[in-house]
């Protein structure tokens, strides 16, 4: 499958177990660097750095907010929220925050709190129909292991995307028709879509909507008041942000919004880093908040541990440890962190927690594929930790000058080209409707002697490739499917039933059978 950005985060693959993993012991840390008062000239400069990684990335608007403790050290706008109309970007603006998946796993600790979940019950416990491709999965699947990426099954993102009708119980009533990539319980792979049934279950058992749920449980407590679930919410308020992207030879351009509140479970809020700062204040304050206890001391623990190895390259700067519920778990430069990143078309987010030096860090951009978020981040965190410097935007810019870029791959054709073939049928004939029961419809069209496709609105011309294989041509709208392979396929009766795409790395092709009207036989 090739590359596309719809990417909610960026991680491969390693084994995975099914009990909690200890982070190795460390030896003590000295207390001036556990347990330092923020000084005055932390942060002195920063306003500097922070605008040269915004400008050498071609960042419009970003926005930060430092927490040490229970006080905000930093909260600032820089750039702007949109370029056309020279509106500033400030602590206030709204933007996607591209995952959502810490907010999802602390919903249900609230409500395992209450009595009303568990986190190692299978999850049939409360919906008796669930079922997935693999049977070992479907009878003991639970919502730990939902929220730990260890179902087996890979992303299957291609499922959601531009596909607004969804709800959350349509898809994972889709599960069931999705090819997991490992056996259950043996692999981290990360998914987004487990986490949406994981955010249906708690609509089974609180009556309520995962939304509703959410701001019952954690916004309303934490005075988030402005955060929200859809674009158009986002847009009724004076202060939010237009996303951005930046082609690999081209200038940053504003780009439409990607509904996401299909999944908002594992990336569908809205929000603003002084509204982010309450949420970093509750974990570094043992689930407590101005006074108020919002989760128990035992329920952040639990967050905050791993219970999956995950990925992520090891280096003398940096050792992941695994993935805890909604969060990726590491030592940086010798200090736990927890972290997760969110990328979403035009918007990519860094939330960053250091839990044993009290500090916690939110960075929102809008332009997606770019790491400068995290750059921000890093360059943050050495400060508050009162580490030596590392420019790590500078690192990346070396990298990128040598054509290395981690979001942009080379596309390349899917199959050798044969010459001189012809399809064997006429162009008319592999028109219609084809149906995959989780993946939806694909509408194949023929205008002007070509075909192109149509798949949750995005429309993609075909070039013919060889026999009945074509592949996507360059849209003039969304290039998700450039190069994408379409094979067709012909029944016994000579008609075309079917056409097959490689969606999902790691299983087999995706195939949709042709839709017959009620009352033919054939095509």
């Amino acid at each position: 499958m090739k590359h596309f950005g719809l990417t909610l985060l960026f991680v491969t693959t390693l084994l995975s177990v099914g009990a909690p993993i200890i982070a190795p012991a460390q030896a003590a840390a000295p207390a001036e660097a556990t347990q330092h008062l923020a000084k005055e000239n932390d942060l002195a400069g920063f306003d500097s750095e922070v605008e040269k990684i915004r400008q050498d990335w071609d960042v419009p608007g970003m926005a930060v907010v430092i927490v040490k403790g229970d006080q905000v050290l930093y909260a600032k706008g820089h750039g702007l929220r949109d370029v056309a109309q020279n509106l500033p970007m400030t602590a206030d603006t709204l933007l996607q925050i591209g995952s959502s998946k810490s907010f999802t796993a602390a919903t249900i600790a609230a409500l395992v709190e209450e009595g009303k979940l568990d986190w190692h019950k299978p999850v049939k416990t409360w919906l008796p129909a669930f079922k997935m491709h693999d049977n070992m999965a479907t009878e003991r699947v639970s919502l730990l292991d939902m929220v730990s990426h260890r179902t087996g099954l890979p992303r299957h993102d291609l499922i959601w995307y531009n596909a607004p009708d969804l709800t959350l119980a349509d898809i994972t009533q889709r599960l069931q028709y999705l090819e997991p990539a490992t056996d259950f319980r043996t692999q981290f792979q990360y998914n987004n879509i487990m986490f949406v049934a994981a955010g249906h279950v708690t609509e089974v058992v609180s009556g309520k909507s995962w939304q509703d749920t959410v701001r019952e449980q954690l916004l309303g407590p934490l005075g988030m008041t402005r955060t929200n679930f859809t674009v158009t919410q986002s847009q009724r308020d004076g202060n939010f942000s237009l996303g951005y992207q930046k082609p690999v030879h081209g200038a940053v351009q504003n780009i439409p919004f990607t509904p996401t509140h299909q999944i908002a479970p594992a990336g569908g809020i809205f929000s603003s880093v002084n509204e982010m700062a309450a949420w970093l204040r509750m974990h570094l304050n043992s689930g407590q908040y101005q006074g108020k206890k919002i989760l128990s001391a035992a329920s952040i623990d639990f967050l905050h541990t791993p219970h999956t190895l995950s990925d992520g390259e090891i280096t003398a700067e940096l050792v992941p440890t695994g993935y805890a519920p909604g969060w990726f778990a590491s030592f940086y430069r010798g200090h736990r962190r927890l972290e997760h990143s969110g990328i979403i078309d035009g918007f990519g987010s860094a939330m960053v927690i250091f839990p044993d030096d009290n500090i916690g860090i939110v960075v929102l951009a809008n332009l997606d594929m770019t790491d400068a978020h995290h750059f921000t981040a890093r360059a943050a965190a050495d400060r508050l930790l009162h580490l030596p410097r590392v420019d790590w935007s500078a690192r990346a810019l070396e990298k990128l000058a040598k054509g290395i870029n981690p979001h942009h791959m080379d596309l390349e054709p899917p199959e050798k080209r044969v010459a001189g073939t012809q399809p064997s049928h006429t162009l008319q004939d592999f028109t219609g409707s084809f149906e995959h029961p989780a993946y939806g419809t694909v509408t194949v069209q023929e205008q002007k002697g070509k075909l192109s496709f149509d798949f949750h609105g995005v429309v993609t011309p075909l070039q013919h490739w060889h026999y009945d294989m074509f592949v996507g041509d360059r849209a003039a709208v969304n290039a998700l499917f450039e190069l994408q392979r379409v094979q067709f396929n012909t029944a016994l009766d000579g008609q075309v039933s079917s056409l097959q795409m490689d969606l999902q790395d790691g299983v087999q092709d995706i195939v949709f059978t042709r839709r017959v009207a009620a009352g033919k036989s054939g095509h």
